[in-house]
């Protein structure tokens, strides 16, 4: 028998995650669509449409899209395929681009 004693360090990590759908029709389930993830100091999120005319932005990682143009609650999107752009800033200070679609289905 053998004992050996070696400290683990866990330091900072960094993940990011970004769904594919979402489903605003207000039942309290998946109503929003934003990123969600650890150790990530900056964030920016930017959605358009397929014509690529600007219809969300936050810098807030907690505040979501939830299906309106510039999610004020007044005119809706259609169900659609939107463009979405992750720019990031992690606990690193390495910066991520991240690039994808979403759809909104209702």
């Amino acid at each position: 028998m053998d004992t050996a004693y070696e400290p683990v360090v866990i330091g900072p990590i960094f993940t990011f995650f970004i769904p594919n759908c979402y489903t605003p029709n207000g039942d309290g389930h998946n109503d929003l669509f934003y990123g969600y993830g650890v150790g990530i100091d900056k964030y920016e999120l930017i959605i358009f449409d397929r014509w690529g005319n600007h219809i969300f932005t936050t810098n807030d990682l907690y505040e979501g899209w939830n299906g309106t143009v510039q999610g004020t609650g007044g005119t809706l999107c259609q169900e659609d395929v939107y463009v979405w752009k992750v720019s990031l800033k992690d606990v690193f200070g390495l910066n991520h681009n991240y690039i994808g679609h979403v759809s909104l289905i209702r």
